[in-house]
């Protein structure tokens, strides 16, 4: 690896290379105990003589910024005090913005110090997780990759990731899809942030729970929305509050969160009527864990009131729903190494498609077989460990 250092001209090459090194030093640029190159490496990349950086890292070792270690090589002092220089908003374009980000609220951080007794919502005993089998997939993923021609991965998600997600869910939840109408995100935030951003105008109305997921809604109003909060109440929901105008509505109808109960099978129909009114679409973020009993119905599968090309209708003939599956809260596995499913409504697919980075080959390990088929069994088999830990406190 090359060290960044531009001489000008040919004079006073060492007192260059010296001022330059300082700084970067003093600044914190190299950090401490970094390991500098040998001075003939170095003299070599920079076209100059040996003498020439040796002198350099003479008069630096002599300030006590560098430190030579004979059979090692030459290091930045451990003990040099930074003095950082840091930049006055007011001396960029974006200065409001800036300012803006740094008053907003974050919450939800992870805690910076470790807790004695951790209520953090879904966290789940990492012992759990089938580490062995994981790793087996990632490492053929990682093989597979090094066949192909080392670019980018599609947008959306590889092919067989997203095949992977849709025979799982359709077996699970009953959610009518295929590979082509999904969309593979690194977590419910940034698909949620995908969406805003193609389909939330400034002004527009955003409808979520109160209480509800703080993070969803400030998402929301950072793209401009006019965030509204409605309130829930034992079914889930209240329909009858949401306001005429609404273009988003964003639900946890799985697990209400962070209250924790279901969506009652009669809120769910009314809230597709209600969309179906409105012409809105739902944000469906939904959980496969639970402790006991059937899964719920999914607000896609559901929804079937719309015929085939009706103008109104999303995709797979429903006008409303938009379903993320989130493997992040009340989830039966780590958060760390998973992915966000979601189904994408077919008008605003290329957007989200343009707004998302590539994919990467290594994230294919969920799609091999050992991974599909733990997938289907894990929640399962985490539901009937977890009910009894749960009965036993």
């Amino acid at each position: 690896m090359e060290l960044h250092i531009t001489l000008s001209g040919s004079r006073d090459l060492a007192k260059q290379i010296t001022e330059q090194l300082r700084e970067a030093i003093t600044l914190g640029t190299l950090a401490a105990g970094t390991r500098l190159p040998p001075t003939r490496l170095l003299a070599e990349q920079l076209g100059v003589s040996r003498k020439t950086v040796a002198d350099a890292y003479s008069h630096l070792t002599y300030d006590n910024l560098l430190v030579g270690r004979v059979g090692a090589g030459t290091f930045v002092n451990r003990h040099v005090p930074h003095a950082t220089q840091p930049i006055q908003a007011n001396e960029l374009a974006g200065a409001a913005v800036i300012q803006h980000w740094r008053d907003a609220a974050m919450p939800m951080h992870h805690p910076t110090h470790t807790l004695r007794y951790d209520y953090l919502g879904g966290a789940t005993g990492k012992h759990q997780f089938p580490e062995e089998e994981w790793r087996r997939c990632m490492l053929f993923a990682l093989r597979q990759g090094a066949q192909s021609r080392g670019l980018y991965g599609q947008p959306e998600g590889l092919p067989m990731l997203r095949e992977a997600i849709a025979r799982h869910i359709g077996f699970s939840r009953g959610v009518r899809c295929n590979s082509d109408d999904l969309l593979v995100t690194n977590g419910a935030q940034q698909a949620l942030d995908l969406v805003a951003r193609v389909l939330v105008e400034p002004g527009c109305t955003v409808v979520v729970e109160d209480p509800g997921y703080p993070p969803a809604r400030l998402l929301f109003a950072a793209q401009g929305a006019r965030v509204v909060g409605v309130a829930v109440d034992d079914q889930g929901l209240r329909v009858d509050l949401i306001p005429e105008g609404t273009r988003l509505i964003y639900v946890t109808p799985a697990h209400q969160f962070p209250l924790g109960m279901p969506m009652s099978p009669a809120r769910r129909l009314a809230l597709l009527e209600r969309a179906r009114e409105l012409g809105a679409i739902i944000i469906e973020d939904d959980c496969e864990f639970r402790y006991e009993g059937r899964p719920t119905d999914c607000l896609q599968s559901l929804d079937r009131r719309l015929p085939s090309g009706d103008p109104r209708q999303g995709p797979a003939g429903h006008p409303a729903a938009d379903r993320t599956g989130e493997t992040g809260r009340n989830r039966p596995v780590p958060a760390g190494p998973l992915l966000l499913h979601r189904r994408a409504p077919q008008r605003p697919a290329d957007g989200l498609r343009l707004h998302r980075d590539p994919g990467y080959p290594a994230i294919a390990g969920p799609a091999t077989g050992t991974a599909q088929t733990d997938g289907l069994n894990r929640p399962a088999r985490a539901r009937a460990i977890y009910f009894a830990y749960d009965t036993n406190l």
